[in-house]
């Protein structure tokens, strides 16, 4: 494949799409600003390790202010770590409703079933324990608790850990991702604005 006269190659089998051969000074990932190197390797780290793709949001890292940075592995991102797994069965979510607020659900529950397993992993959520009532838990409460339910029963089913899905923390302000080129990296950490 050849895109901008640069050949496209990938890593280990894990979807990093890689101009040339070196990550180091090519690749270009979503990132949120102002990471730092070590925030930016870990990122990385969990990136690899579990076959995740960061220009296809599969996973993120979030900074707010001056606190260590969060990395996110979005609900698509966890599904793909249980394809690959190719231990996969699948999943079903359902939805106790709300009496008093008939348009919010009371909760979600998500099974999972694994082809090794005999009997499906199955994870519990509360709204009233994730509603952040702002933003998209207004407009879609059903689809964001669901993401919740299913982001965690498929951590427990594949034994996924250091990460969650954005949906299940509080959003303390909108970051802006942005993409960059690892070769103007420390430009880019250094005063968190892109070099151009």
């Amino acid at each position: 494949m050849v895109e901008n006269g640069n050949e496209i190659k990938t890593i280990d089998n894990n979807n990093f799409l890689v101009p040339n051969e070196n990550w180091e000074e090519n690749v270009a990932l979503v990132r949120a600003k102002n990471l730092t190197e070590v925030e930016f390797r870990y990122l990385y780290f969990m990136a690899k390790s579990y076959g995740l793709n960061p220009l296809k949001k599969q996973v993120w890292a979030v900074k707010y202010g001056t606190a260590p940075a969060q990395v996110f592995i979005s609900r698509d991102g966890y599904l793909t770590i249980a394809h690959k797994s190719g231990q996969f069965g699948c999943m079903k979510t359902t939805f106790v409703m709300n009496e008093k607020i008939p348009t919010q659900p009371y909760s979600a529950t998500t099974q999972v079933w694994r082809k090794d397993y005999d009997k499906p992993f199955e994870g519990t959520v509360l709204f009233q324990e994730y509603n952040l009532k702002q933003s998209v838990w207004l407009t879609k409460p059903f689809t964001m608790l669901g993401k919740v339910s299913e982001s965690q029963t498929l951590r427990k089913a594949f034994d996924i850990s250091g990460a969650y899905d954005p949906s299940e923390l509080p959003e303390e302000k909108e970051s802006e991702a942005i993409v960059i080129d690892i070769k103007n990296k420390e430009k880019v950490l250094e005063n968190g604005t892109n070099s151009e």
